[in-house]
C-alpha cells in the first residue's frame, strides 16, 4: 500500500510538504503542489480521513444545515452549494433540522466534534450557544437567508424587503387596492423584511396594509393558509389580491381556492415568493418573485472559501460589514388580473 513516505520520496519533497499539500495547513509553491498532486494521482494514494482528523489536518468536509429540506428552495440551495464546493475538493455533510432549534444546536455540536472545516447554515433564526462555539473554534460560518441577531458572521440573502415592495407595486400597477400580505410569522427573518417592504409600498400608495399571519412550521402554515382563503373570499369586501410570503403558503393558498371553488385571478390575484419548478405549470401559471438561488449559493461558497483561506492564515476578520443582498426577479405570468382604475 502506498504511504505518505512513498509520495514524498517520488515527488522529491519532505513528508511535511506532502502533508501541507493535503491539509492546506501552509502555503506551498504552485510547482511543488502540482508535483505532489501528480504523484498522488499516479500512485493512487488516498490519505486516511481518520488520520488527518487525528493529526489536526483539514477534513475537507463542510457542514450544511437546512431549516427544512421539504422546501424546494432549500433543496435547490443545497444542490447549488454542493456543486460549487466539489471542484474545491470539499464534501458536504447535509443535515435537515425540521425548523427545530434543539436539533440545529445538536447538529452544530456534531459538526464541531467531527471537526468540519466550516459550515453554511440556513438557520431557524434563533441565536444558539453552538453558533458562538463554532465561531470561537476558528471555523468559518456563513448564514443564508437569515442570520440570528448578535452574530458576527457573513449573511448572504435575498433582498426580501425590496422584493416585497416590488411585488406589491406590481399589484398596484394592475389596479388592485385591497391587497393583503399572507405570510408566515413576521417576527423573524426573512418574513419581517417582507412585511416591511409590503407596508412601505402600501403606505406610499396611501392604502392601509393588511397582514395575515399563518402558523410556523412549514406543514402548519400550508394548512392554515388553505383554511384562511374561504374565509377571506366570504368577507363583504375581500382582498382582490394577495402577496404570498413563502412557497408553503402559496401551496396552501392554491389548495384553499380549490376547496372553496374560488378562481385565480378572477376571485383573487396572486404574486408569490420563492418560485418553484411547478409554479409555471399550474393553471394559471403564477406570477412569482424568483429567488436568485445561483447567485446566493455562489456568494455563500465564496464567503466560506475566503473564510477558510483566512483561517489558514490565522486572520479571520470580524466586525466589518458582511451582508450581501440579491434582488429577486419578477416573472410575470397569468395569476394577476388587471382591474379598471
Amino acid at each position: 500500500m502506498v504511504t505518505i513516505k512513498d509520495v514524498a520520496r517520488l515527488a522529491g519533497v519532505s513528508q511535511a510538504t506532502v502533508s501541507h499539500v493535503m491539509n492546506g495547513t501552509r502555503n506551498v509553491l504552485p510547482a511543488t503542489r502540482k508535483k505532489v498532486e501528480r504523484v498522488m494521482l499516479q500512485t493512487g494514494y488516498r490519505p486516511s480521513a481518520a488520520a488527518r482528523h487525528l493529526s489536526g489536518g483539514a477534513t475537507r468536509m463542510i457542514g450544511l444545515i437546512v431549516s427544512s429540506i421539504q422546501l424546494p428552495l432549500n433543496a435547490l440551495l443545497y444542490r447549488e452549494i454542493d456543486r460549487r464546493l466539489r471542484p474545491a475538493g470539499y464534501s458536504v455533510w447535509l443535515r435537515n433540522v425540521d425548523e427545530d432549534p434543539v436539533l440545529e444546536a445538536t447538529t452544530l455540536d456534531q459538526f464541531i466534534r467531527h471537526r468540519i472545516d466550516g459550515a453554511v447554515v440556513i438557520s431557524n433564526g434563533e441565536h444558539l450557544p453552538e453558533h458562538d462555539a463554532l465561531l470561537r473554534s476558528g471555523r468559518p460560518l456563513v448564514f443564508v437567508d437569515r442570520r440570528p441577531k448578535g452574530l458576527d458572521a457573513p449573511l448572504v440573502a435575498l433582498d426580501s424587503a425590496a422584493a416585497a415592495r416590488r411585488g406589491t407595486e406590481h399589484l398596484l400597477a394592475h389596479g388592485h387596492r385591497r391587497i393583503a400580505l399572507l405570510t408566515r410569522e413576521i417576527n423573524r427573518e426573512p418574513f419581517t423584511a417582507r412585511a416591511r417592504g409590503y407596508r412601505t409600498a402600501m403606505t406610499k400608495a396611501g392604502l392601509a396594509p393588511r397582514i395575515i399571519q399563518v402558523g410556523s412550521p412549514t406543514g402548519r402554515s400550508r394548512i392554515e393558509a388553505a383554511a384562511c382563503i374561504p374565509k377571506l373570499l366570504a368577507e363583504a369586501e375581500p382582498p382582490t389580491a394577495l402577496l404570498v410570503g413563502s412557497n408553503a403558503v402559496t401551496m396552501g393558498t392554491l389548495q384553499g381556492l380549490h376547496d372553496c371553488g374560488g378562481h385565480c385571478p378572477r376571485d383573487l390575484s396572486l404574486v408569490c415568493f420563492d418560485s418553484s419548478p411547478w409554479s409555471e405549470f399550474v393553471d394559471p401559471a403564477l406570477t412569482v418573485l424568483e429567488h436568485p438561488v445561483e447567485a446566493v449559493a455562489e456568494a455563500a461558497v465564496q464567503a466560506l472559501l475566503e473564510g477558510l483561506q483566512a483561517q489558514t492564515r490565522k486572520r479571520l476578520k470580524r466586525g466589518h460589514d458582511n451582508t450581501q443582498l440579491f434582488e429577486a426577479r419578477l416573472i410575470e405570468r397569468a395569476s394577476v388580473a388587471h382591474l379598471p382604475c
